[in-house]
């Protein structure tokens, strides 16, 4: 019976309930042992031999129905090979997807990268995610899985980085794989935390222009000063969320952009807060306005934010693709839009041309 104690988990098992009424209740288990280090098998064959000695009902059948644990294990062993079926998966994928352009997958380590994929399907990395990124940018599986995971403890730890943001981060910026980016990831959060802005907030700011982490700082300073010059500090960060390229856009870029949108087109601050006009230049932007203006669908409101037709939003005239601008916005056909912008950009080449002639004068 003893023996049977030892055997069984302690934990909620009604083996173990029986057992300990039989030996009495004030039974109480060694220090030294530990029952969860014994596996199923040994509780299964002790039951096998119990049963052929004696006339007691248990069956090796109803234990394994009925014990919770062995239910866990079959669960577990379960994911376990899916999670090598996903990791082949992906693995396969990447490897056909490379050796079409690099041929470059036979120098990798294969173990390293299964541990690699199997890290990131721990973090909850979707597969489709991971065999895109990773077929972009095969260079991330040269790195060491113990690279991986110190960076990974680094991001989660003291940069209250999401596991979910991590592969698109170190895609972006592979030298925090090599080490080299730490201090000025350091910098760039304890910046953006001194402007007022939250956790969370931060690390979007970071996951959508990984470009601050090449970036002088000082230059971002500036280009922050400069904006609070032009916006109230509540909607500079309110931009930055939205248009964290212009902290690291030059400062002319940015401004030229800013100076058309209010002047040429009257649109107000609201508008350009909701909208991701930062991420087009600006001769997308004139384009995109002056289509509207010939077909008669712009105008620009006057001082008391009167226009003579009903403007689209500037977020629709911005952030529409091609198809959708035309056909929702300009309620005009594709085609027709496609060829004003070759027209337009005809213009913007002959105007670069003309001010590259005028300046070659002028020496």
């Amino acid at each position: 019976m003893c023996l049977l104690m030892r055997l069984v988990p302690k934990k909620n098992c009604h083996i173990f309930k029986i057992a300990q009424s039989l030996m009495g209740t004030c039974f109480k288990w060694p220090k030294t042992f530990q029952p969860e280090l014994f596996s199923h098998h040994w509780q299964l064959q002790y039951v096998n031999c119990s049963t052929q000695s004696s006339s007691s009902s248990w069956s090796t059948e109803s234990i394994t129905d009925k014990t919770p644990f062995l239910e866990t294990h079959r669960q577990s062993q379960k994911v376990q090979d899916q999670s090598l079926e996903t990791i082949c998966r992906i693995y396969n994928a990447i490897s056909k997807e490379r050796e079409k352009i690099h041929n470059n997958m036979k120098s990798l380590c294969k173990e390293e990268c299964f541990k690699i994929l199997e890290l990131l399907l721990q973090w909850r990395v979707p597969e489709e995610e991971i065999t895109q990124i990773l077929s972009e940018f095969p260079e991330l599986l040269t790195f060491a899985h113990s690279k991986w995971e110190e960076a990974a403890k680094k991001l989660l730890r003291d940069y209250r980085f999401n596991q979910s943001q991590l592969l698109q981060l170190l895609a972006e910026t592979p030298s925090i794989l090599e080490g080299s980016a730490w201090k000025t990831l350091y910098d760039v959060i304890a910046l953006l935390r001194s402007w007022g802005i939250r956790e969370g907030k931060m690390q979007m700011i970071v996951i959508k222009n990984p470009d601050l982490l090449q970036t002088n700082l000082k230059t971002i300073s500036n280009n922050y000063a400069k904006l609070c010059e032009v916006f109230t500090k509540s909607n500079v960060i309110s931009l930055l969320l939205s248009n964290p390229v212009i902290l690291t856009d030059e400062w002319e870029v940015t401004y030229s952009k800013i100076t058309y949108v209010f002047d040429r087109m009257g649109a107000k601050t609201a508008e350009i807060l909701r909208s991701h006009m930062f991420k087009h230049n600006l001769e997308y932007i004139i384009t995109r306005h002056e289509f509207l203006e010939r077909a008669g669908l712009y105008s620009k409101p006057n001082k008391h934010g009167v226009s003579k037709c009903e403007n689209a939003p500037l977020q629709n005239i911005t952030d529409s693709d091609d198809k959708a601008f035309a056909q929702l916005v300009a309620s005009l056909s594709h085609a027709e839009y496609m060829a004003f912008v070759d027209i337009k950009r005809q213009e913007f080449e002959d105007a670069q041309s003309s001010d590259v002639e005028s300046e070659d004068e002028l020496f």
